[in-house]
């Protein structure tokens, strides 16, 4: 039997509109593992007059295994979707600069995810997110529901490694128990959800 490679010390982290979701999943984490408390770290973030942010890491990350967690569509937290993404990427690079040995983005909601493709004089979005995730220095991405499959050919092409999450199972089980199997009809929003709405169907 092969033997399982050991992983590097693990260090959860959240930017400012990923903390709700954070502490919830490390509560979750200290409950199933008691024995191996885990502290959730935010980064400090500061920023100029100009508007301009600044990252600092509260402890060193060097050599650990770095789960990033951010929420950059959270309509509860007051600061744009543009912002989330810079300070996610601004806190990626530092990251990477600190020597993590690996860094994980964990985001729920994968902005631009429906520009993922040119239709006429217009940007290919979720490509150019992917890259900047990329260059920034994310090795892998979490995400949930991707909008449409071939995303995950955008990072994989900038270098990180995506995991697309299904939350059907959980939806599926909360239709069953709300509503009437007759009188249900599943309709997809645009074209890039067809596939999803049909098997959920």
């Amino acid at each position: 039997m092969a033997k399982l490679k050991s992983r590097a010390p693990l260090c959860l982290m959240a930017n400012r509109a990923g903390h709700s979701l954070a502490r919830k999943i490390c509560a979750e984490l200290n409950k199933r593992n008691p024995d191996h408390t885990i502290k959730l770290e935010m980064p400090k973030v500061g920023q100029f007059a100009c508007g301009e942010f600044k990252i600092v890491l509260p402890n060193s990350v060097r050599g650990k295994d770095v789960f990033l967690i951010q929420c950059p569509n959270n309509r509860k937290h007051d600061i744009s979707i543009q912002d989330n993404i810079w300070e996610t990427l601004l806190t990626l690079d530092t990251l990477k600069n600190c020597h993590a040995h690996h860094i994980a983005l964990i985001l729920p909601c994968l902005p631009y995810a429906r520009q993922d493709k040119r239709d006429g004089r217009e940007p290919l979005s979720a490509l150019l997110l992917a890259k900047l995730i990329g260059v920034a220095g994310a090795t892998d991405l979490k995400t949930v529901d991707l909008h449409a499959t071939q995303i995950k050919g955008f990072f994989e092409a900038a270098g990180v490694l995506p995991d697309a999450l299904y939350a059907t199972n959980i939806f599926l089980d909360y239709i069953r128990k709300n509503y009437n199997m007759d009188e249900l009809v599943i309709l997809p929003p645009d074209g890039g959800a067809v596939k999803r709405a049909l098997f959920y169907a």
